[in-house]
């Protein structure tokens, strides 16, 4: 029974471990620039501890502690590039796993520029005048 207890923890600590970088590694995202590949960002980060997809977009979360506070990372990326880089940061509550935030998609400047160009602003009819009369 020991032996399961041992084993089972040491399971635990790797897998957090895995889900949580070190601060130096969370500073190399600085290096990260838009229109790099998600080759070139898990050769900078590594795996992230999170992914998100949405169509053509997807965001990988990167977390690590810095005293009592996690900091967190997310990279977001269109078509296979990065579009945009994100950062903030949440109280130490034992780890990251299960503190990411959802991504907010609709934030992403890709979709709001999608939308703006599929959806043409029509010019004003001399009929919208008069609805607010």
């Amino acid at each position: 029974m020991k032996r399961f207890i041992t084993i089972c923890a040491i399971a635990v600590f790797s897998t957090s471990s895995a889900l949580a970088g070190s601060m130096k590694e969370l500073a190399h995202y600085t290096e990260i620039n838009v229109g790099q590949t998600k080759a070139d960002v898990a050769i900078v980060m590594h795996e992230p501890g999170n992914r998100e997809l949405n169509g053509n977009r997807e965001a990988w979360q990167y977390c690590a502690r810095d005293g009592s506070v996690n900091k967190f990372v997310v990279v977001y990326f269109v078509d296979g590039q990065v579009e945009k880089l994100s950062t903030y940061n949440k109280r130490w509550l034992g780890g990251c796993s299960g503190q990411y935030k959802p991504v907010m998609w609709d934030a992403s400047p890709a979709l709001s520029t999608e939308i703006l160009t599929k959806m043409p602003v029509a010019a004003p009819s001399p009929t919208d005048a008069l609805v607010g009369q």
